[in-house]
């Protein structure tokens, strides 16, 4: 019996593999940001970067949260697959580096392409001055995790970038750059033509996920009341 693949399950693949794992600041000289798409207030850029046959994606948007409630919620493994809907499992991995923080990913690919896995060290830098927050994460090629990264096809050259700049209290614009290479044989163009839709979904996840209750958001509040979703208690960084 001959088996067929389902041609959309192959552009999903393409979609997601692109926008998970990203590049924040590339080494060469990239080329001029170019608008691919605009919907409900996020858009989209792709630009072409040397030695990648994938070009970088950047999505930006703003999310009715403050940048403390965004800082948590990315950051905690828990709601990583309520963000990119292909992550099947993540978790924290232990190292004793004050500088960082390591998490690991599997994500649910489409049969008959096998499941991606990655392990991610972050670092957050605050600029006071500026009132940004950059969240950056690149792949980690010598750290392992076994069992829960088993019969996966392992991603090494994977780094993201997640920008958040406080616009008032209870807004912030978001900005994810997205870039990797998946470790697949799906070809460059078709990923390039899929991709601009993962980061923008990922920005409109965030704005549903930490929507400001409308009976809040008709009024002036202060930081303390746009901790809408997140429980209280958390660390004020600006």
């Amino acid at each position: 019996m001959m088996l067929f693949v389902n041609k959309n399950s192959v552009l999903l693949l393409s979609l997601w593999l692109a926008a998970f794992c990203a590049i924040a600041d590339s080494p060469f000289t990239a080329g001029p940001w170019e608008q691919v798409r605009e919907r409900d207030g996020i858009t989209v850029y792709q630009r072409e970067v040397p030695g990648w046959g994938i070009k970088e994606v950047r999505a930006t948007g703003n999310v009715a949260a403050s940048m403390q409630d965004l800082l948590e919620f990315i950051s905690d493994v828990k709601y990583y697959s309520k963000i990119n809907e292909i992550v099947s499992v993540a978790g924290v991995v232990q190292q004793n580096d004050p500088e960082k923080d390591y998490y690991f990913i599997v994500l649910d690919i489409p049969w008959p392409t096998t499941d991606r896995s990655a392990i991610y060290s972050r670092q957050v830098s605050v600029d006071k001055e500026k009132q940004r927050i950059t969240i950056s994460d690149k792949a980690d090629s010598e750290l392992d995790i076994t069992p829960a990264m088993e019969d996966t096809v392992r991603i090494v050259r994977s780094m993201q970038e997640w920008k958040l700049q406080k616009m008032d209290d209870c807004t912030t614009k978001v900005s994810l750059t997205s870039l990797t290479d998946p470790s697949s044989p799906i070809p460059a163009f078709l990923i390039n033509s899929m991709s601009v839709d993962a980061p923008m979904q990922s920005i409109a996840n965030l704005q549903k996920l930490l929507r400001i209750p409308a009976k809040l958001s008709a009024h002036p509040v202060d930081g303390d009341r746009c901790a809408h979703t997140l429980n209280a208690g958390a660390v004020v960084l600006l």
